[in-house]
């Protein structure tokens, strides 16, 4: 289910088939995300935001992904709804745990986010100065580093969000 999010819809079936294939009979056990769902479409409805059976999927598909993998990128179009997708899941799994969620998957969430392409380079990862021999910490890697130094089990989203250059996400 991890993969199905990277895929074309006219690829999904073919896929599906292939796994089907090298795994006949097998059937994937789905993750109860019903409680989940419930708080995302108030955290919508209190942002007077409508909520679509394909927003309501692609939020649960990115709660699944974030549930196996590091990191995680959202390609869309500007407006697309990439960013409040991100927000509500926070917010919601943020309740969740305050609801007294037993979910290990469900913990407060604290969300960085900026735009990368707002600020230069070294603002952006830090930059070393030859004069002085000194390295200054950029925002995102005071972010990254702040965020693994806290040994909470809090979740951290530390979101670039901005279109995508070649120049800051290879670095």
């Amino acid at each position: 289910d991890s993969n199905i999010p990277k895929f074309l819809k006219d690829d999904v079936v073919l896929f599906n088939a292939i796994v089907q294939d090298l795994f006949p009979g097998t059937e994937v056990p789905k993750q109860d995300t019903g409680e989940l769902l419930k708080t995302i479409i108030e955290c919508l409805e209190a942002a007077g935001l409508q909520h679509t059976e394909e927003y309501l999927l692609k939020a649960i598909q990115l709660y699944e992904v974030l549930g196996i993998r590091f990191g995680v990128m959202q390609v869309g179009p500007t407006g697309g709804g990439k960013t409040t997708i991100a927000r509500c899941l926070g917010e919601s799994m943020t309740k969740l745990k305050e609801r007294g969620s037993t979910d290990e998957q469900h913990q407060t969430v604290h969300t960085y986010c900026f735009n990368p392409k707002s600020i230069s380079m070294g603002e952006l990862y830090g930059n070393y100065n030859l004069l002085t021999n000194e390295w200054t910490d950029g925002l995102g890697s005071t972010v990254i580093r702040n965020a693994n130094v806290d040994q909470t089990p809090d979740k951290k989203f530390i979101v670039f969000d901005g279109p995508i250059d070649a120049i800051w996400i290879e670095n």
